[in-house]
């Protein structure tokens, strides 16, 4: 068989695309530290690394949801803490009301300062965390504040007809308006939105696991109170304080013993949503720590699955960048000499 310079030359370029295809790759793979670059260069992995890339987003995603719940959270335990501070401080206050020998001025003072207390009260209720308000529930987070209080001096939860203190319980407690006729009606905004995390997200009969969820809103009309007790008193938080601050002001002692009985259960339904919001918030914490240690295993798995042994292909980009030096050098034995050759 005879052999040409034609095919010495096409022999030749062929091993010299195929030496510099080689160390292209592995030049690649060391800047970009990846076994591979497209999906057809190893289908199997590349499905699998996509797999590990979406739970990956999920993740970050999940932890993102729980970080910014909890956070939330947080701001409105230490708002509820803030207001807990308040009620003693009115407990102080009404106990001194209740003294026989407080005269009219000291009277006037102290009902002055429950007065700027129940304000302090409504600033708290309709506390906001960045652009969203912490106690307005489902459905209007982001519009006006839960409540306000009207021409007539009645306090209003998230513009519902029903004045809070009109407002009675219905079959699960939640605050309702009461039709007249033994039924009652929802007020608008009470409902509670749970958040997917990553735990499998279920229901059942109509109603969202817990254990599956977590909630991501907080009933102002619930934590601050609604409706009446059984002595007439308004159950809500601001209301209650401008009660008492009209009966020290006007000396009613017998009713402050059961005005201060009110606040007593108004502080102990307060002390129970504390409670609540903290067990969401080590529930946040839990679940987060969780999503991070998967985080922690996942980005291992992706590793092993699209990453490169370094050591391993340092040695191999040494051996196709001394295979392409050769073929550089072989070139000029091998390609035949041209007229500017022989012109030197």
């Amino acid at each position: 068989m005879r052999i040409t310079n034609n095919m010495l030359t096409r022999n030749y370029l062929r091993g010299m695309n195929k030496n510099l295809s080689n160390l292209t790759k592995s030049n690649d793979k060391l800047s970009s530290q990846r076994s591979f670059s497209k999906a057809s260069e190893n289908v199997a992995d590349a499905n699998r690394a996509l797999r590990i890339r979406r739970l990956l987003t999920d993740n970050e995603r999940n932890q993102s949801t729980i970080e910014d719940t909890r956070n939330r959270f947080a701001a409105a335990e230490d708002s509820l803490r803030t207001l807990n501070t308040v009620i003693q401080n009115v407990t102080d206050k009404v106990t001194q009301g209740m003294s026989g020998t407080v005269n009219a001025e000291d009277r006037e003072i102290i009902s002055r300062e429950i007065t700027n207390l129940q304000e302090e009260v409504l600033t708290l209720s309709n506390a906001k965390f960045g652009d969203k308000y912490l106690f307005a529930s489902a459905g209007n987070e982001k519009n006006t504040a839960p409540f306000t209080v009207n021409d007539t001096g009645k306090l209003i939860y998230n513009g519902n007809a029903t004045a809070v203190d009109d407002m009675v319980e219905n079959a699960n407690g939640k605050p309702a308006t009461d039709n007249g006729d033994g039924t009652t009606t929802d007020i608008s905004y009470n409902g509670t939105n749970y958040l997917d995390i990553g735990l499998g997200f279920e229901t059942a009969n109509g109603k969202v696991d817990t254990r599956t969820a977590i909630k991501s809103t907080l009933s102002g009309a619930e934590i601050f109170g609604f409706g009446t007790d059984a002595a007439g008193n308004p159950k809500n938080l601001h209301s209650l304080l401008g009660k008492i601050s009209q009966d020290i002001k006007e000396g009613n002692t017998e009713t402050l013993a059961t005005d201060l009985s009110s606040l007593k259960k108004a502080h102990t339904n307060l002390l129970l949503h504390i409670t609540d919001i903290g067990n969401t918030t080590s529930f946040a914490d839990q679940i987060k720590t969780t999503l991070e240690n998967d985080e922690v295993n996942l980005k291992a798995s992706q590793t092993s699955i699209e990453g490169v042994d370094l050591s391993e292909e340092i040695m191999y980009n040494k051996n196709f960048e001394m295979a392409w030096t050769v073929t550089l050098q072989l070139g000029s034995k091998i390609l035949p000499q041209s007229i500017f050759d022989f012109l030197r």
